[in-house]
């Protein structure tokens, strides 16, 4: 992964100079705002993952400035949210940012460091059950997946964030941690 926001310093001491590097742990790129819609895909009711993705968005509210609202109707400006099977086992779930593309009407990858239009977020059902997963390991995942679309990447300190790359079963952190939100307030330079 890139280091984005790196911020080097020198820590000096009677004997010793120490290089410290800090990085940040959000794409450089993202959407424009933290403010957006999501439309839910007819899966995300019939595997019964309405009240997750519904966490998932609103437990990021707590940072003042993001609000994702849930539509019934799709548009080519609003995050899709999908829930399904996938046949590679560790994969919990995926977000993937779209732009638009060069033909009127088309949308392309963005890159996780370009200007995103809007992204398509699934859950993988299959993988969750196998895995023993429980309704808060669940709604885990989704807060995580929904936390990618806000531009944040996994963490560099698994042990404190939701962001944490290769969540499992039985993860005291399935809703926002304080580092979580502080990563957020960075990214999209919101002051206390």
């Amino acid at each position: 992964m890139k280091l984005i926001g790196k911020l080097t310093g020198v820590i000096l001491s009677t004997f010793l100079i120490i290089p410290l590097t800090v990085s940040a742990d959000y794409h450089a790129g993202g959407r424009t705002s933290p403010i957006f819609t999501a439309y839910y895909d007819g899966s995300v009711a019939s595997y019964g993952y309405t009240a997750h993705l519904d966490t998932g968005r609103t437990a990021w509210y707590q940072v003042g400035k993001v609000n994702i609202s849930k539509s019934s109707s799709n548009s080519s400006s609003y995050d899709e949210y999908y829930v399904g099977t996938n046949t590679d086992p560790t994969l919990l779930g995926a977000q993937t940012p779209y732009k638009n593309g060069t033909v009127p009407g088309t949308h392309v990858f963005a890159g996780w460091d370009g200007t995103w239009k809007y992204s398509v977020l699934s859950l993988y059902d299959n993988n969750m059950n196998n895995a023993g997963f429980s309704y808060n390991d669940k709604v885990g995942v989704a807060v995580h997946e929904v936390g990618h679309t806000l531009a944040l990447k996994h963490t560099t300190a698994p042990n404190l964030s939701v962001m944490a790359s290769g969540t499992w079963a039985g993860n005291p952190t399935y809703l926002p941690t304080t580092y979580d939100i502080g990563q957020l307030k960075a990214k999209w330079g919101i002051t206390p």
